[in-house]
């Protein structure tokens, strides 16, 4: 008997350690927990299993977080889980390695998985990096490879994409998916013509291209002026480490920033596209260029100032030049000047054949 433990020791050594067969079940139970998940994450973006939708993405960050733990009790069972490592570096090529094979296999999917998170949730992250600053923005911009793109790709032709609809059931009107054939790919070009035929219905050729022009311009007028000026400002006053909290706590300047974007830049926006002429101008660019003029571009000196004081030479000196760059291009003139004489001379002939004065 002395003799027979003896040999068994020899030959199975790991039946001495009472953990085994525990360490041996519990691997293949989180290999199948990966696996699962996995699949899940399949049926629903793959084979459109609607059902799956609500859990799809979350699966992948499930099966990644066990996935990093799938090997602990393997190593954990070597005793020296350093030694992992060899039969990765240097794996038997005469006899293939079982474990080496595995480890490959365990390391491309573990690639595979990280890159399909990072797909899956590259709207997120891109909006996180859009409201994150410093270490937390390098990060971000890391894991979206570095676009800023949020929109959706557009789907090909002949594809099967899931679309919303509504059916009528009794009285009611409930919402369902279902799954069509996509025929054609519109552009925005396209997409535009066809809505000037609804347009068209009602209203005359020339007052719906005058509408669009007019909109167009609007907008136009509204970014290229004050919206990437501010945006440009607002990125560089980040990277200089001067702007160091979110929007909404950043001094006065990030709600007046927040606004000028997001209030009265919308509304005038939406005005412009509703037809509204007060909320265009009086709710909209007036107020736009107020808080531009008067509050944004003073708070950014300010913050500048501030900055020097606290030892970041060359700052005020930096913004200062920035700001009067900025306000010496033709479309910010009038600020100054109040308009060149042409203008003021335009404006003049318009009252008097208009008002008859």
């Amino acid at each position: 008997m002395e003799h027979l433990e003896l040999l068994s020791s020899f030959v199975f050594p790991n039946d001495t350690h009472v953990h085994w067969n525990i360490m041996i079940v519990i691997y293949p139970y989180i290999t199948g927990i990966v696996a699962g998940a996995f699949i899940v994450s399949a049926l629903a973006h793959v084979f459109k299993v609607e059902s799956l939708y609500p859990i799809a993405k979350f699966s992948l960050i499930f099966a990644l977080s066990w996935l990093l733990f799938v090997t602990a009790p393997l190593l954990n069972h070597l005793g020296h889980p350093e030694r992992a490592l060899n039969m990765l570096f240097t794996p038997n090529v005469v006899g293939p390695s079982m474990m080496a094979g595995f480890g490959y296999i365990y390391m491309s999917y573990s690639i595979l998985l990280i890159f399909e998170i990072l797909f899956v949730y590259r709207y997120e992250m891109v909006l996180l990096k859009e409201n994150s600053i410093g270490i937390k923005k390098v990060i971000y911009n890391i894991l979206t490879l570095g676009t800023n793109d949020k929109s959706e790709k557009a789907p090909e032709v002949g594809s099967i994409q899931m679309t919303q609809d509504y059916e009528k059931k009794g009285d009611k009107l409930v919402s369902t998916s279902k799954e069509k054939k996509v025929v054609k790919v519109m552009s925005w070009e396209e997409r535009r013509e066809g809505m000037k035929q609804v347009c068209s219905s009602c209203h005359s050729t020339h007052h719906v291209d005058n509408f669009y022009k007019q909109f167009d311009s609007l907008v136009n007028t509204y970014n290229d002026k004050f919206a990437k000026p501010g945006s440009e400002i607002v990125a560089q006053l980040k990277k200089d480490g001067i702007w160091k909290q979110t929007a909404l706590h950043q001094d006065d300047i990030g709600y007046i920033w927040y606004e000028i974007w997001h209030h009265e830049g919308r509304r005038a926006r939406h005005g412009a596209a509703m037809q509204a002429p007060d909320y265009t101008h009086w709710h909209g660019m007036y107020e736009v260029g107020r808080h531009f003029y008067n509050k944004f571009l003073p708070g950014v000196l300010k913050l500048a100032e501030k900055a020097e004081k606290d030892g970041m030479v060359g700052m005020k000196a930096k913004y200062e030049k920035v700001i009067n760059d900025l306000l010496s291009k033709p479309e910010h003139e009038w600020f100054k000047t109040g308009g060149n004489p042409e203008l003021l001379k335009a404006i003049d002939a318009e009252n008097k054949l208009r008002y008859k004065q």
